[in-house]
């Protein structure tokens, strides 16, 4: 849902103070062969972002690899038909 007034906002602190801490992701995968960063501040985040995680694709985001074809097939067509 979304957050409405303040009483929801702080309720939403609570549960991902606790839920999303360093101590819960150490270690975790985030998907196959790439595990959660470890503490940093926020430039060396976005440092590791742009050098250590990979190409997105299909998978990462729990699809089968052809819907990037049919994606990209679709994307062509469009295109196709709109010039």
């Amino acid at each position: 849902g979304h957050i409405t007034d303040d009483w929801d906002r702080e309720l939403c602190k609570a549960y991902l103070s606790y839920l999303v801490s360093h101590e819960v992701l150490e270690g975790a995968d985030l998907w196959v062969g790439y595990t959660a960063p470890p503490p940093m501040n926020y430039r060396e985040y976005l440092a590791y972002i742009e050098e250590a995680t990979p190409a997105e694709s299909p998978i990462l985001y729990g699809v089968h690899p052809n819907a990037e074809i049919n994606f990209r097939t679709v994307q062509g067509e469009t295109l196709f038909r709109t010039i």
